[in-house]
């Protein structure tokens, strides 16, 4: 039997529309003008002769017809999303994609990613980097190392290793003009932080004993790398956020950690990966890979 299907541009349009119950956003999204969602939505409502949104002035609304519609459009749009993501492993079975933070992939990823790619020389391995967006993206990769669990709780995460947080500064600030000895002796420098991560100060100073500080007084940058570079640079003292986030192992130190002195952060340092993409060859052989480098704990987070 010939299926009596409406019009897909339209139905997507809509789908769009209903998850943001707006029609700008929507727009937005698929890269089209306000106009044109208008259009097609009306299309839509023309071919199944009911109405489907309530427009007001500011805002619309669905209506019952609506609301039936848009989690069917919207299981039928994930299931050819997903079928398009099968296709894709079946076609580039020996590709990855590794979502990372810019500096897990500067001081740690890179370093090593020659030893990944001389054990598995067929594999090809793809970096989707970001500074400051901490979610994991499985519509953009295929696994990723996080700091926060993700708020899908179909998303697979198992912890990799504990964050731990540990200042480090130029060697020469060691022995400059007011050196650096003792965890007290921070309170004569500039503190460098990161504000799309706070409370990593105050978490060490209260592990170090020493009372907390302000970090609305601290220079402030959008991720560590950066404060890494001020660090180099000799302008203050920076946090470092091991293992994934330490620049003190590359093979020129240009950093070191003044103290042994280290504190763990709430939050452990996650491998996420959607569930369906676990047992494809590349994400298997890059997820044990990964595990073997960061040596920490494998177990299940909960």
């Amino acid at each position: 039997m010939k299926r009596r299907l409406p019009s897909l541009s339209a139905a997507k349009a809509f789908e769009a529309a209903a998850r943001h119950l707006s029609f700008r956003a929507a727009a937005e999204e698929l890269s089209v003008t306000h106009s044109a969602i208008s259009h097609q939505v009306k299309s839509l409502e023309a071919q199944l002769a009911v109405p489907l949104f309530r427009r007001g002035p500011q805002s619309v609304s669905l209506t019952e017809a609506g609301k039936v519609l848009y989690p069917i459009l919207r299981e039928a749009f994930d299931n050819i999303a997903d079928g398009a993501d099968l296709v894709r492993s079946v076609e580039s079975p020996r590709e990855v994609t590794v979502q990372v933070y810019m500096t897990t992939a500067v001081y740690w990823l890179i370093p090593r990613l020659h030893e990944f790619q001389q054990r598995y020389p067929d594999i090809k391995v793809r970096l989707a980097t970001s500074r400051i967006n901490w979610e994991f993206d499985p519509e953009q990769a295929d696994i990723g190392i996080v700091l926060e669990a993700p708020t899908d709780p179909s998303v697979h995460r198992e912890v990799l290793a504990p964050a731990q947080l540990t200042p480090v500064c130029s060697p020469k600030l060691l022995n400059g003009p007011i050196a650096i000895a003792k965890p007290t002796d921070l309170h004569n420098h500039r503190l460098l932080s990161v504000y799309t991560s706070p409370g990593d100060w105050a978490t060490w100073f209260e592990k170090a004993g020493l009372d907390p500080i302000n970090e609305s007084d601290a220079v402030s940058f959008d991720g560590y790398i950066l404060a890494f570079e001020a660090a180099i640079e000799g302008q203050g003292v920076a946090m470092a956020l091991r293992p994934f986030a330490s620049p003190e192992k590359t093979v020129e130190p240009r950093l070191t950690a003044p103290f042994g002195l280290v504190a763990e952060r709430r939050n452990p340092w996650l491998l996420v990966c959607r569930p369906e993409r676990l047992d494809r060859p590349a994400v298997r052989a890059f997820r044990t890979w990964i595990r073997q480098q960061a040596g920490g704990d494998h177990t299940k987070f909960k």
